[in-house]
């Protein structure tokens, strides 16, 4: 384990050269502030980091950062398109915007996000149950292909935001991670889970997050 903290923290101090921050900033805190500390110092980073496999950040206002970056450059994308501050992760997605419903073991929840088409994606949890009423995609829904996406729990509305843009920035808390198939009813073979199906209409489209 002692290897492994050493190998991530050196990570994080080749990164932080890489990007021109100063690593001598890091040596006064704790080794785990040090990727906090390395996304605040860089300040506008690729919105995909948060589809990243792995442990993420438990500070407030972090739960969308992963705890490391290794084996990960290739994933990251090059468009710099998020704000990191101290409070949260500012940026805009391609979402599934629905009502507030528990995923757990019992049960696969099946979005709507078409009704011309018929066209939904399933969410399937084997693990401990959440809630979620949102899910950003890592692509827009426009092939039948697996898409990464992050459940999301709204939490609340930016009271800081006021561009004049007439849509609300949403205050959201990480869930879980997922992969997501798109498909259709005229596809879909029923009967192939014994799981109970809970049928949700969503809707697609832009999302304004504060991912914290």
């Amino acid at each position: 384990m002692r290897k492994k903290s050493s190998a991530v923290e050196d990570e994080t101090l080749a990164i932080a050269s890489l990007l021109n921050v100063n690593p001598a900033k890091f040596i006064r805190l704790a080794p785990q502030q040090w990727m906090k500390s390395l996304l605040l110092a860089v300040g506008q980073i690729p919105g995909e980091i948060i589809f990243l496999a792995g442990e993420k950040l438990s500070d407030t206002g972090f739960s969308w950062a992963p705890t490391t970056l290794m084996g990960h450059s290739a994933g990251i994308g090059s468009v710099e398109n998020a704000d990191v501050t101290s409070t949260g992760l500012y940026a805009v997605y391609v979402a599934l915007r629905f009502q507030t419903t528990t995923v757990d073991a019992q049960r696969i929840v099946r979005l709507f996000f078409s009704v011309e088409e018929d066209l939904y994606v399933e969410v399937d949890n084997d693990t401990h149950p959440f809630e979620c009423d949102a899910i950003l995609l890592s692509r827009p829904l426009i092939s039948l292909d697996p898409v990464q996406g992050v459940a999301l729990l709204v939490t609340g509305v930016d009271p800081s935001e006021d561009e004049g843009l007439g849509v609300d920035r949403l205050v959201c808390k990480c869930q879980k991670r997922l992969t997501l198939s798109p498909t259709s009813s005229e596809l879909q073979k029923e009967g192939l889970t014994e799981k109970e199906v809970l049928c949700v209409q969503a809707k697609y489209g832009a999302l304004r997050v504060k991912l914290v």
